[in-house]
């Protein structure tokens, strides 16, 4: 899958490898695995290491299964909408493995959803939005300026998952990645000017906007 990932086959290829088992932040998996090694060394046991080793297995094991199941729901999920979904993607939410972030194409839209993977496997509905069409949204940018090429170069670092921002017409977000699963707030993005000269770059931009309320949510879709 070419996510953020990780160029393995460089320099024969600059696809980004990413499996998407467990949160890029999971103190739970990261917590266990730092105790279990710091273990091994103070105790100079073996046992601990092979704790370790284990835990990574399981934990990546566990990531692996819920990722199916969660791909699984949301794929019936766009067919009970009547869509024909294209590109499907689905990515633990923040430090956890239970509500997963589901995102697909259709029709020249994302859908974005979250989905719940417990005892009772749920979706919590997300809402949509039109794919980044970059001659529709900025007709008057010179597709051979600079802001053009990093336009395209910040679509081959979001797999092409990009729409406007909602709250500024001159700004493109990547909308993988957001505080809540089943929302489309893009944590990063690019800002386009109009007034840019010919060889001036894109701003790039970090989007910080009410992550506590975000957490808070989060933690309600969780143990609810």
């Amino acid at each position: 899958m070419y996510v953020i990932g990780t160029q393995l086959f460089w320099p024969l290829s600059d696809a980004r490898i990413a499996w998407n088992t467990i949160s890029i932040i999971d103190p739970l998996f990261t917590i266990t695995l730092i105790i279990l090694v710091i273990f091994s060394i103070i105790k100079k046991k073996i046992i601990f290491a092979r704790l370790a080793l284990i835990w990574v297995i399981f934990y990546l094991s566990l990531g692996y299964l819920q990722h199916n199941r969660a791909e699984k729901i949301a794929f019936s999920n766009a067919l009970s909408r009547g869509h024909t979904p294209k590109n499907i993607q689905v990515k633990p939410s923040l430090a956890n493995l239970l509500v997963w972030k589901a995102i697909y194409e259709s029709d020249n839209k994302y859908y974005v959803d979250a989905v719940k993977i417990g005892l009772k496997p749920k979706i919590i509905q997300g809402t949509s939005i039109k794919k980044l069409n970059v001659v529709e949204s900025f007709p008057w940018l010179d597709l051979d300026s600079q802001q053009a090429k990093d336009i395209g170069r910040f679509s081959w670092f979001s797999g092409n998952y990009l729409a406007i921002s909602r709250n500024n017409p001159n700004r493109i977000i990547d909308i993988r990645y957001s505080m809540l699963p089943n929302e489309i707030h893009g944590l990063w993005g690019i800002e386009i000017k109009k007034s840019a000269e010919k060889n001036e770059h894109v701003e790039y931009f970090f989007n910080r906007e009410n992550n506590k309320n975000a957490l808070k949510k989060l933690w309600k879709i969780l143990i609810n």
